[in-house]
């Protein structure tokens, strides 16, 4: 800026001063003269040329720098999570387990009715010791039921008709056995007999049969 202050005065100065006509060790020269009074030539002034202002170029300023705006950090979106799809797998059932066995509580035993008198043919002793009549044969007639029975009327048949015997009224008890012999009486075993005068019980095999007092069959034993 000084520089162009400093020229502009040189410039100023050159333009006010007169301009020499001659120089310096030059010859003169002879001008006549004029017979006229010469007019006398006013020294032009000077014009003032105005020097130019200097304007001052403003320098630029410093433009601000922007200040950083602190920009926030994105917050974090979350990520939505798959949401699970349903199996459509049917489930494999499991297998029940076996049910346990509870145990009952125990029952009173009922106590059995007692069975029905059942009179059979138990045995029959066919050969007799007693030499030809064999009077100590016998049948065994016994009450294998849970009751007494009265086998009055009863009849007990030898394997032939006409060999029979006829019971009279008697109370068979549970678990009695009672004998019938062919002509020999007992009355440990009961006291019942035949009466026969002759074997009646055939040592090659016999049955005996034993009917209720209706005449219905109720045993029969064969040997």
């Amino acid at each position: 800026m000084r520089s162009w202050m400093i020229l502009a005065l040189i410039l100023i100065v050159a333009a006010c001063t007169p301009t020499e006509t001659r120089e310096r060790g030059s010859t003169p020269i002879d001008v006549p003269l004029s017979t006229d009074t010469p007019t006398r030539t006013s020294t032009p002034t000077a014009t003032w040329t105005p020097v130019p202002t200097l304007t001052s170029t403003p320098l630029p300023t410093n433009t601000r720098r922007p200040t950083s705006t602190a920009t926030s950090a994105p917050t974090h979106t979350p990520i939505p999570t798959a949401t699970p799809i349903p199996s459509t797998s049917t489930p494999v059932p499991t297998a029940a387990p076996p049910p346990t066995n509870t145990p009952l509580p125990p029952t009173a035993t009922p106590v059995p009715a007692p069975d029905p008198a059942r009179v059979v043919i138990a045995r029959i002793y066919y050969d007799g010791d007693v030499p030809r009549v064999e009077s100590d044969e016998y049948a065994e007639i016994a009450n294998q039921g849970g009751m007494a029975i009265d086998i009055g009327g009863w009849r007990l048949n030898a394997g032939a008709p006409g060999q029979d015997y006829t019971f009279p009224g008697f109370q068979l008890q549970p678990g009695q056995v009672c004998r019938v012999y062919t002509d020999e009486r007992h009355p440990e075993a009961c006291g019942f007999s035949f009466a026969s005068d002759k074997a009646l019980w055939n040592n090659k095999g016999d049955c005996g049969y034993l009917y209720d007092a209706t005449g219905v069959q109720v045993d029969e034993y064969c040997y």
